[in-house]
C-alpha cells in the first residue's frame, strides 16, 4: 500500500527531476538508435513510423532509430543500457526515492531533438500500476553514433507482480513535432 508520505517522495523526486532537467543528459542535439523492440511503435510528423527501427536489430541502419530499454540504476552510459524486448523480463526493484519502481532508458538516432516530453506507464490486467510524465528533458551522447536518455524511474506497486505480465508505454515527443510511441508487454521480475 503506497502511504501519503510515500506519494509525498514520488512527487518531490518528480519535481526535483522535472526541475533538474535531467541535466545528467546534458546535450541540445539528439542522436538516435534502435536495436530490439518488437512492438507497437507510432512516430509522429517528420517520420514514417515504418521507417524507424524499433528494437527488431539494426536493419534500418539509415533510418531513425528508437529503442526501448533499461539502464543500471544511477548510471548514465552506453555499457549499462539493455534494450527491453516485447516478453522480455523487467525488473521491478527499491529506488533511492524509498518506493518500488521500474527503470526505463531508450537510445536513439535521427529522431528526437530536445527539448522532449517524456511518459510512461505500466499496466496489469487493465490495472495502472504506475505512470510518470517529465517535460524538458535532454540527451546523452553515447559516443556511438546514439544518443541516450538514462534512468526513467517509473514507480509501481509490486504486491504480487513478480512473474506476471504487463504492459509498458513510452511516449516521447519534442519541440518539431517528432513522436514516439512505444507499447509492448514485458514479464516483470523482482520486487522483493
Amino acid at each position: 500500500m503506497i502511504t501519503a508520505s510515500k506519494l509525498v517522495c514520488v512527487a518531490l523526486f518528480a519535481a526535483v527531476t522535472a526541475l533538474s532537467g535531467c541535466s545528467e543528459n546534458g546535450t541540445d542535439e539528439p542522436d538516435t538508435s534502435a536495436t530490439d523492440t518488437a512492438s507497437t511503435a507510432d512516430t509522429g510528423s517528420g517520420a514514417d513510423s515504418a521507417a524507424v527501427n524499433t528494437n527488431k536489430g539494426d536493419t534500418n541502419k539509415d533510418g531513425p532509430v528508437f529503442i526501448l530499454g533499461t539502464n543500471k540504476t544511477g548510471k548514465s552510459t552506453p555499457e549499462f543500457f539493455k534494450p527491453v524486448p516485447e516478453n522480455s523480463e523487467l525488473n521491478v526493484e527499491f529506488g533511492p526515492q524509498g518506493l518500488w519502481m521500474v527503470v526505463l532508458a531508450f537510445k536513439t538516432k535521427g529522431l528526437l531533438k530536445p527539448p522532449m516530453l517524456l511518459g510512461g506507464r505500466v499496466e496489469m490486467d487493465g490495472a495502472l500500476l504506475g505512470e510518470l510524465k517529465l517535460a524538458k528533458q535532454k540527451l546523452l551522447p553515447g559516443g556511438d553514433d546514439h544518443h541516450y536518455y538514462y534512468n526513467f524511474f517509473l514507480v509501481v506497486a509490486p504486491e504480487g507482480v513478480a512473474g506476471k505480465k504487463a504492459i509498458i508505454t513510452f511516449t516521447a515527443s519534442d519541440k518539431d513535432g517528432e513522436k514516439v510511441n512505444i507499447k509492448h508487454p514485458v514479464i516483470l521480475t523482482g520486487g522483493k
